[in-house]
């Protein structure tokens, strides 16, 4: 995909642009559609792990932050809040498509408490199971 296009799904998947104002079912489709472009300059493409699942907001803010901050310094990213951003979507649901999205990355990035993320447990099993490299502590300072 051309620049100009992958700018216009980010701005898709962005809350804080064109996000809030298209439908959940654009919002996956743009966001599983930046999730399967692979960065043309050879650059890893990161997936971030971390609790969503009783915390407020679903823990979106910190997955966005993190996801602003990696992109600022360079790196593709995969985040599961804009591949699933509705809320009210079932657990098993977010967890397809977030396991498909995660296979397509080199690297795992594990927010704070992931620990207590059942979610998160799995993906990382998966990530070693298949040879996905795993960050613990990723550096996320702006």
């Amino acid at each position: 995909m051309t620049n100009p296009a992958l700018h216009f799904l980010r701005r898709l998947v962005s809350p804080d642009d064109l996000g809030h104002a298209v439908s959940p079912e654009v919002r996956r489709l743009a966001a599983a559609l930046l999730a399967a472009e692979a960065p043309a300059d050879g650059r890893e493409r990161i997936y971030l792990s971390g609790p969503m699942t009783g915390l407020p907001e679903c823990n979106f803010p910190a997955f966005h932050a993190a996801a602003r901050t990696l992109r600022a310094q360079g790196h593709a990213v995969v985040n599961p809040a804009e591949l699933n951003p509705d809320p009210g979507t079932p657990w098993k649901q977010c967890l397809r498509v977030d396991l498909r999205a995660m296979l397509t990355c080199n690297r795992i990035a594990l927010l704070p408490g992931w620990h207590a993320s059942d979610g998160a447990h799995l993906e990382l099993h998966v990530a070693h199971r298949v040879g996905i490299a795993v960050d613990h502590e990723l550096d996320l300072a702006p």
